[in-house]
Order: C-alpha cells, then structure tokens, then sequence
C-alpha cells in the first residue's frame, strides 16, 4: 500500500484508554464517533462493500447506544445516536462530493485494505467484552 511500518520498543503511549472508557465515551464524544464512522463509510468503501456492511454497522451502533443509554440511565446517548445519523443524512451531498474524489483517486481495492486493519468492529469488540462479563457472573451465582 506504499506505508512501512516500524517498531520502536521504548515508545510512550499517551492516548492509551481502557476498553471500559471506550465504552462509556460522553455523549459527545459517542456522537462524534458514530457520526464519523457513517460518513467513512460512507465516502471510502466501495459501493458493494457499503451496501454489505452499512445496516450491520448501525445496529451495532445502536445496541451499543441503547447498552449504555441503560447502563448510565442516560437517553443522550440514544438521542444523539439519532442526531449522528440525521447529521449524514443532511450531509448526504458533500458525502458524496468527497466520496467521487476519494473514488477517482483510489488505487487499492477494498480487499486489499481489509487485510491490515482491525479483523472486527469495536461494537463486536464491545460485545464480546459483555458476554465475557455476564457469564463470569452466571458462574459466581451458580458455584
């Protein structure tokens, strides 16, 4: 793809977050990160590959909206979930304005890309992290 990648051993991480402070983003941070998330799909993957993965990616949006909107007793989070969506919804003309530039400009294909990045979302990530947490609590009850 053109980039190298280095190690370096005694580098500092000073942006480092916990999975659980990811998750419990404020509810400003949550829209910015599902507004962003919509509109990258939305402007750098394929038409196929948006149609494949854009209602997959906002339900697990949602549920991880409505676990924390129930979690902290927050419905910001759920509104501003909403407001993410309605935002690239207004913003559908510019989206697709960077999206012909981005398109025209490209020289590797999806697939290609998919081989170096995450193998899952984060909201997977996030579930995951969940069903771990329940059934350790199942356990305890049951031993």
């Amino acid at each position: 793809m053109g980039y190298e990648i280095g190690l370096v051993k005694n580098t500092k991480c000073y942006h480092m977050k916990k999975k659980k402070e990811f998750i419990y983003l404020s509810t400003w941070k949550h829209y910015f990160v599902n507004r962003n998330r919509i509109r990258i799909l939305l402007k750098n993957y394929s038409f196929k590959k948006i149609i494949e993965r854009m209602a997959f990616a906002i339900v697990l949006m949602y549920l991880r909206s409505l676990y924390v909107a129930l979690t902290k007793k927050d419905a910001l989070y759920l509104l501003y979930f909403l407001k993410a969506i309605i935002w690239n919804i207004l913003k559908i003309k510019d989206t697709y304005i960077n999206r012909m530039i981005i398109q025209r400009r490209r020289v590797v294909p999806d697939k290609t890309i998919e081989k170096y990045i995450f193998p899952y979302s984060l909201e997977l990530a996030f579930i995951k992290l969940i069903l771990r947490k329940s059934l350790r609590n199942i356990t305890r009850v049951l031993c």
